[in-house]
């Protein structure tokens, strides 16, 4: 079975498609890349644009999500263990595992709590598991 890993952006603080801290982002997993790929369309179709989204799939996408930062170097390790740190817990991990055991992960940024809430609404629709929003140094758990 071929890779499927598919990145539309890369976040703006990436280090070789390294998405260090999330900051700003809603990230969810899904089971079906199919309902990953719906959810991309109906919160697109919220006038979020595709530069604010990042998909995750497969071995490649795990790695490029490397919650430890072994692959990405020792700077990126220092990354993580300052995650670490200050959030008290590797969220990333939960989201490298999935994708590395067939799920599909993506992030949405948006700023606008109104239209991360409708978002929300979507992902909920699909059945996306571990909604998280990541902050300024604390991490949301999305919970309906």
């Amino acid at each position: 079975m071929a890779d499927t890993t598919e990145r539309t952006n890369v976040p703006a603080n990436a280090d070789r498609e390294f998405p260090g801290y999330p900051e700003g982002y809603l990230l969810a997993g899904f089971e079906s890349a199919a309902s990953a790929d719906e959810a991309i369309q109906r919160i697109s179709a919220l006038g979020v644009s595709t530069t604010d989204m990042v998909k995750y799939a497969g071995p490649a996408g795990a790695a490029i999500l490397d919650s430890d930062g072994t692959n990405h170097g020792i700077f990126a390790m220092f990354e993580r263990a300052v995650e670490w740190i200050a959030t008290d817990e590797d969220h990333l991990a939960l989201y490298e595992e999935k994708a590395a055991n067939g799920g599909t992960v993506i992030g949405v940024k948006i700023p606008d709590e109104d239209l991360r809430n409708q978002a929300i609404d979507i992902l909920h629709s699909l059945d996306a598991t571990d909604m998280k929003h990541f902050g300024r140094l604390q991490v949301e758990v999305i919970r309906r």
